[in-house]
């Protein structure tokens, strides 16, 4: 499945599916910059408290990372950083 499959699949809003890549994008973007892919996971924590203040199901965001990690297995290798943080997301129940 890819990231438009999964848009559609979830009904999610075009919009904040859009912003949602550009957003985690960008988080992944700056924690590589600072070194630490694990930076990033603040703003997952952050996002996932959002999610519950706003009585929307966690796992959905669950899901949208785990597709992430599938969609970017075709572009990184197993090992690359981004890979291995996205995997721990994707392994969580």
């Amino acid at each position: 499945m890819d990231m438009q499959s999964y848009a559609a699949a979830s009904n999610m809003n075009p919009a904040y599916f859009m912003n949602a890549n550009i957003y985690l994008s960008q988080d992944i973007a700056a924690a590589l910059m600072l070194g630490d892919i694990t930076y990033a996971d603040a703003d997952v924590a952050w996002i996932e408290q959002v999610l519950i203040h706003r009585d929307i199901p966690t796992g959905s965001l669950k899901s949208y990372l785990r597709i992430y990690w599938q969609v970017a297995g075709k572009y990184l290798e197993a090992d690359h950083p981004v890979m291995v943080w996205l995997g721990s997301y994707s392994k969580e129940s």
